[in-house]
């Protein structure tokens, strides 16, 4: 049975003061415009094409997703098509992002070689959230799934995945249009991440199937903590908005689901 399953939050990140300082009326808005200093605006969006009927986060690889306590080995970045490749017509160049060991947000340009790993210059790398293709060629998206990840490389594929963009498509729900769809984000040390809004959309085979949802926080020690739940039922194509507000300050960050396959009639 396909499942799509699609979430947005709005979220901004602030240093860790008294929110008072910012009291404004039009905090989120002048956030979203960059005109609050020291506010970062942050735009969270994941896709699940094929939820269980256990706790899943909401990312285009459609399995578990395990927030490591230590820093990643070896991390390296690869597509599985040859055209993503500095001189190809696919994706040359890709953004990456996540925090490090000392949850310090970072950032790294990799230049693509199609299959072969290029590695993450980045030391002690612990989250990937981000990945974001940069420049491209005269396809002007990614041509294959682009992965980053530690271990044996089969065909552009890592034996662990960390981040991941699917194939880009600009016709297509699943299409990513050059972005991952991961609903993961690392909130660094000294900020506190505070969330406002989550849209919840799904698209179901089965009429009468609903969704749990739960936002994780994890430490640098592995421990999870499950700051939110819900049971939020959206069958067919309808969508619910969700309007919690929840904070997180230096954890690793994910929205769960699950699928419930209930009598809604």
């Amino acid at each position: 049975m396909k499942k799509i399953l699609s979430f947005i939050l709005g979220a901004i990140s602030l240093p860790l003061v008294a929110l008072a300082q910012y009291d404004d009326a039009n905090l989120w808005e002048k956030a979203a415009y960059g005109n609050l200093p020291g506010i970062s605006f942050v735009h969270l969006y994941g896709v699940n094409g094929g939820v269980p009927a256990t706790f899943e986060t909401v990312w285009p690889e459609s399995a578990a997703f395990a927030p490591l306590s230590a820093a990643m080995s070896a991390p390296y970045c690869a597509s599985g098509d040859t055209n993503d490749t500095s001189a190809g017509t696919g994706a040359r160049t890709i953004t990456i992002g996540g925090i490090n060991t000392s949850f310090a947000r970072f950032s790294e340009v990799v230049t693509m070689n199609g299959l072969t790993s290029v590695v993450i210059a980045t030391a002690n790398v612990l989250l990937i959230d981000t990945i974001e293709v940069t420049t491209a060629g005269s396809g002007g998206l990614n041509a294959g799934i682009i992965q980053c990840g530690t271990g044996t490389n089969t065909a552009g594929d890592p034996a662990v995945t960390h981040a991941y963009i699917p194939i880009s498509s600009a016709s297509t729900v699943a299409g990513a249009g050059n972005k991952s769809l991961s609903f993961i984000y690392g909130v660094p040390d000294n900020y506190t991440l505070i969330c406002k809004n989550i849209m919840a959309g799904s698209v179901f085979a089965t009429a009468a199937s609903g969704t749990q949802i739960a936002i994780d926080g994890y430490t640098n020690l592995g421990i999870m903590k499950r700051f939110y739940g819900l049971h939020a039922h959206v069958t067919g194509s309808n969508q619910r908005l969700i309007t919690p507000w929840l904070s997180f300050q230096r954890k690793q960050l994910s929205l769960e689901s699950l699928l419930d396959q209930l009598d809604l009639t």
